[in-house]
């Protein structure tokens, strides 16, 4: 069990690597976490790229394609991330 206070027991953004001391919120995941900061990013991103889609039509049957790969390409490499920093939850 760690002894919080030391800094090698603080826990860090899996994404931007930022400790818990350097942002205002952490959030937990299964074996991985995100700050408040990464979560904005991602959280605009997202507003973009659905501003982006308001002015086209609705995406092609190919381009759902291949966004679901592109998805779980990214799920993979979260499961593989969460697994080496000791997380056991990879299963879903």
């Amino acid at each position: 069990m760690p002894t919080f206070g030391r800094r090698e027991d603080l826990l860090a953004c899996s994404f931007c690597g930022k400790r818990q001391d350097q942002v205002v919120k952490l959030i937990a995941g299964p074996g991985v976490y995100i700050c408040d900061e990464c979560v904005q990013l991602c959280d605009r991103i997202v507003e973009d790229e659905l501003a982006d889609r308001a002015g086209r039509a609705s995406p092609t049957d190919a381009e759902i394609e291949a966004a679901a790969r592109a998805v779980n390409a990214a799920v993979s490499r979260f499961r593989a991330l969460a697994l080496r920093r000791g997380g056991g939850a990879a299963e879903t």
